[in-house]
């Protein structure tokens, strides 16, 4: 645990373009590579299948659904869920861990809806844990640039997922 923290602090020294493209990256190469890995492993143990059922269908991305979801859903879910919650917390003087808490559950929650239980578990606290630490970190500095950099990592995230989900049927994930 010390470890992780020791991770993290190291970001909170960054310079913002650095901060914003390693944790990008960091973010978005942890959500493709240890979702799908989990998902498969935790499929094998029995006992388990409830927490991979879901009514969502499986449709093939448009260009409309791509544009929605790379850009309009990092600003609408930044507003909704890092810059409301973490807005709440701050006035009742909580502390960066219980921020970025509070973001992570309303935005785990989210994703809960229309997903596995499993993937919207790990997507969601992934994802919150992510976005809620840059919003967090950025907020210390400015209104603007919490927002900013929480989306632009949102946008790169949401833009190499939407990418991967379009060259799926081309590629048989």
């Amino acid at each position: 645990m010390k470890k992780l923290i020791l991770h993290f602090q190291k970001y909170q020294k960054m310079k913002r373009w650095e901060f914003l493209w390693k944790i990008s990256l960091e973010f978005t190469l942890l959500s493709v590579l240890l979702i799908p890995i989990l998902i498969f492993i935790l499929k094998f143990i029995p006992g388990l299948a409830f927490l991979f059922d879901t009514e969502s269908i499986d449709e093939k991305i448009s260009w409309v659904s791509f544009i929605y979801i790379v850009l309009l859903v990092p600003i609408l879910e930044t507003l909704i869920f890092q810059a409301f919650p973490i807005f709440i917390a701050r006035l009742f003087k909580a502390a960066i861990k219980w921020q970025i808490l509070v973001s992570m559950l309303f935005f785990m929650s989210i994703h809960l809806l229309g997903n596995s239980i499993l993937s919207g578990i790990l997507a969601g606290s992934i994802g919150g844990f992510y976005l809620a630490f840059i919003y967090s970190h950025w907020r210390n500095k400015s209104r603007w640039d919490a927002f900013e950099m929480t989306v632009a990592a949102h946008f790169f995230h949401n833009l190499v997922l939407a990418f991967l989900w379009f060259l799926e049927p081309f590629i048989n994930i």
